[in-house]
């Protein structure tokens, strides 16, 4: 079962893209509204929605690999810290992200975009960092 320590880093490193996708979309509605344009918002939320749901699914699966897999204690390495605060700035990203859909408030926006943008710079952080941690 050598094989399955691969299985989180792999499945993250297709989420951490999908982030950056997530990422990129949130710009483009952000250069659309700069521009007096509208845009439309669906593919942001389309793919930002689950976003969410994997990286949490994706902490709970890095715990689980260091204690079961790996027999390692799983909260030591900077890794770790940067996962939690990945994982807690893009929550806080798409709690704001719901609000902003039943008000727009720019401080919300402002807010909402500060999150992402700072989960998925730490998420960045954590695919570094998950180098020093491989077996």
């Amino acid at each position: 079962m050598d094989w399955a320590v691969y299985l989180h880093p792999l499945a993250m490193l297709g989420v951490v893209g999908l982030g950056v996708w997530v990422f990129r979309e949130g710009l483009r509605l952000r250069r659309a509204r700069l521009g007096g344009r509208r845009a439309d918002r669906r593919a942001h939320t389309r793919i930002a929605r689950p976003l969410v749901l994997l990286v949490a699914v994706g902490y709970a699966s890095g715990l689980a690999s260091m204690t079961w897999l790996r027999r390692e204690v799983p909260m030591t390495s900077v890794h770790f810290w940067l996962a939690s605060g990945t994982t807690l700035g893009l929550a806080a990203a798409g709690m704001l992200g719901l609000w902003l859909e039943r008000r727009v408030s720019a401080d919300v926006r402002t807010l909402h975009m500060a999150a992402g943008g700072i989960g998925l710079l730490l998420a960045l952080g954590a695919v570094l960092a998950a180098f020093a941690i491989l077996p």
